[in-house]
């Protein structure tokens, strides 16, 4: 079993997801996005948080969540990985939970397939995936990411991270 911790819980369209509270900054609204050339998807772009410059990576696209455009009440949550600190743009953010141990299941070799998934949530209305965000960026992803915030330095497009 994983061990009970506070949890955000997001929506993306009819999905519930959840993201360890510990790697959560905050929540913004949405601002702006620049597109970033050459960042791979999910990557939309870049956005600057207090002078740094921070990836926006749709979580839409990380799941194959249909995509749609952007609403002025989506959420930007800000989150830290070991590589570094994410924008995920989501549609909502619907609570903080503290489930207790038996809420949590660890993901079965089906979901955990996907890469992101390390558990299911059981609410009293339902489930939530919870998602790795250590997962949000796959290797060949943050090479692209990389490289793309390198050429936008160089031009003067962006200020790197």
């Amino acid at each position: 079993m994983l061990e009970p911790h506070q949890l955000l819980v997001i929506t993306m369209g009819e999905q519930r997801v959840a993201l360890p509270l510990s790697a959560v900054e905050r929540v913004v609204r949405l601002v702006d996005i620049t597109p970033l050339p050459d960042a791979s998807p999910p990557v939309l772009g870049v956005i600057d948080v207090a002078g740094d410059i921070l990836p926006v990576v749709s979580l839409r696209q990380r799941l194959a969540i249909a995509d749609r455009t952007p609403a002025l009440t989506d959420r930007l949550i800000i989150v830290r990985t070991p590589a570094r600190r994410l924008a995920v743009l989501v549609d909502d953010v619907q609570d903080v939970a503290a489930p207790a141990a038996e809420a949590v299941t660890p993901a079965t070799p089906l979901l955990s397939a996907h890469g992101d998934a390390s558990g299911l949530l059981r609410m009293p209305d339902g489930l939530a995936v919870i998602i790795d965000p250590h997962a949000f960026l796959l290797p060949q992803e943050t090479a692209a990411l990389d490289a793309a915030l390198g050429r936008a330095a160089r031009t003067g497009d962006a200020r790197t991270p």
